[in-house]
């Protein structure tokens, strides 16, 4: 049968088994599985905060896109008031240069009417005084006057209608 030494002989080798063990294999075990442990929260809790300040640059990217956005709006604002701002003093000065050419021309066709008219006036006297020494040299018989006038009147009609033209 089973010997009570070799029972106890087993026990005391069994507890001092299990004490070498526990010293030597598994205390080291749990000190490299606490490690590891410790290594993994850290290694998590890095990846978190550099997580939440990827997040933190992403919003202030977008804030940053934002302004710039709203910059690019008030510059493309400015420019296109200073566009319109522009554009009007060129067309107010074409208006003023466009005024001052028509002035112009208003004065040139008046000084050119005047000279008209004044050409008209002495081919009128021109005429007249040919009449008048026609009459002095001629005579004076009614017939001669009466056809005199047709004469300086056809004459005095063309004379206008041609100018004019």
């Amino acid at each position: 049968m089973l010997r009570l030494d070799g029972i106890v002989f087993t026990m005391i080798n069994l507890i001092v088994l299990y004490l070498i063990l526990r010293h030597f294999l598994i205390g080291p075990i749990r000190n490299i599985m606490q490690k590891r442990d410790e290594m993994l929260a850290k290694q998590f809790a890095d990846a978190k905060a550099k997580e939440e300040q990827a997040a933190e640059m992403k919003t202030q990217y977008e804030a940053l896109m934002h302004d710039a956005k709203e910059e690019s709006n008030r510059i493309l604002e400015n420019a296109k008031a200073r566009a319109d701002s522009e554009y009007e003093k060129r067309l107010d000065q074409a208006k003023k240069e466009a005024d001052k050419v028509v002035q112009r021309a208003n004065v040139a066709a008046s000084q050119e009417k005047e000279k008209m008219l004044g050409d008209v006036q002495s081919q009128i006297s021109a005429l007249a005084l040919t009449a008048a020494r026609k009459v002095l040299l001629d005579g004076d018989t009614k017939e001669q006057n009466a056809a005199f006038y047709r004469e300086f009147t056809k004459k005095a009609g063309e004379t206008y209608d041609t100018d004019i033209e």
